[in-house]
């Protein structure tokens, strides 16, 4: 089959030049003079690769990027910046807002096309075979939501927990959390479920044999209306984090299968959560007031760029549970990380204590709590 093309400059020259010569390498070609018909072109037709300029009046490439990787339909399209910008910090900025390669002005064609045709490769490579198509195994879901923090025991399965229980309220749509970190189950400890090892289980298959049917049997209900997929506790089954390939086949089901899908991917930016991540319509990023973890979490937000995530889909939360004369303020939080922090929880040991006595979420233990009122507008923000 003929992959697509997509040329987007504002100089006819270079359109005409690059256009023949990858029509001669019988690539099919779509052409855009400026970023927006760009952008729109893209939406409409999905191309296989985008060779996108950075100069361009009204839109520069580099916030067409961003707009693309913002769009989950046009996010995981690859894009070859090519640019007469060629300052290392140009080409720093264009990785970061999620290109996969910069070319430099001028280019022999023989170039261009090696680079065109390896970055396809890279991405059918990347595409598992036995996975649905992205527009098809994603079209029933509102919102895939990514859990992440800097380090691990912050509370980022609770979070997922009571968000998920937030949202069913709010929607009434079907919501599952999943603990999407094999050996690193907590949610079945914190509400008195025996068996834990569903996730495990599911990515002990090949790829192949993964059913819709089976991770709906994975899945656990719970008295608040919501779903959850759980991990072990085994720590042995960290083994299968590495199972790339099933994860994203399981993430593509529960999207099918719910309307949100909140995974708690814990504090690892392995290979299979980046992938994940990639999935993602939100990703909330958990971090506390102590200078070394708001330290912690910048790098991983940096990351989480150079992954692809843009920008404006990461929502850092700040988990505030340092001694007052230990932690920074929110405005240094934010100065420090670079972005608006968009929801503050506060301390809250009691109703946490009788949550885990209990093995309820805390928003079903009081309803009425500080704690359901910041979690309802982290679901505001998300929805």
């Amino acid at each position: 089959m003929t992959e697509t093309i997509l040329i987007v400059d504002d100089d006819l020259d270079t359109l005409k030049l690059v256009g023949t010569t990858l029509e001669k390498n019988n690539f099919a070609i779509l052409a855009a003079k400026d970023g927006q018909q760009g952008l729109d072109l893209a939406t409409e037709n999905l191309p296989d690769l985008i060779i996108l300029d950075v100069m361009m009046p009204k839109m520069d490439g580099f916030e067409v990027t961003r707009r693309l990787r913002a769009n989950p339909k046009t996010a995981a399209i690859p894009i070859i910046m090519f640019t007469a910008k060629a300052q290392v910090e140009d080409k720093v900025e264009g990785l970061e807002v999620g290109a996969d390669d910069y070319l430099t002005k001028p280019t022999h064609p023989t170039e261009l096309v090696a680079r065109v045709k390896s970055m396809i490769k890279r991405s059918a490579t990347m595409a598992t075979r036995t996975l649905p198509p992205l527009e098809e195994v994603f079209s029933a879901h509102k919102s895939v939501i990514g859990l992440v923090a800097p380090k691990g025991g912050m509370g980022l399965s609770s979070l997922a927990i009571n968000l998920g229980v937030v949202l069913k309220q709010k929607t009434q749509d079907a919501v599952v959390v999943a603990e999407m970190q094999p050996g690193h189950g907590d949610i079945s400890v914190y509400l008195g479920y025996a068996n834990s090892s569903t996730l495990s289980d599911l990515l002990r298959k090949e790829t192949a044999d993964i059913t819709r049917a089976d991770v709906e049997n994975a899945l656990t209900s719970h008295s608040s209306g919501i779903s959850f997929l759980l991990a072990s506790q085994n720590p042995t089954d960290a083994e299968l984090e590495d199972r790339t390939e099933q994860l994203d086949k399981v993430l593509g089901y529960l999207s099918q299968i719910s309307s949100f899908a909140i995974l708690d991917m814990g504090a690892s930016l392995n290979t299979g959560v980046q992938q994940m991540l990639k999935r993602c319509d939100r990703v909330v990023l958990a971090l506390e007031s102590a200078p070394h973890t708001v330290v912690q979490a910048k790098g991983m937000a940096e990351s989480l760029v150079r992954i692809g995530i843009s920008r404006q889909l990461i929502h850092p939360i700040l988990l505030n549970r340092t001694r007052a004369d230990q932690a920074l303020s929110i405005s240094a939080v934010q100065k420090e990380m670079g972005y608006e922090i968009s929801t503050v929880f506060t301390p809250a040991p009691e109703l946490a204590y009788q949550a885990a006595s209990n093995q309820k979420p805390m928003v079903a233990v009081d309803p009425n709590s500080f704690t359901k009122q910041q979690v309802s507008k982290l679901a505001d923000e998300l929805l």
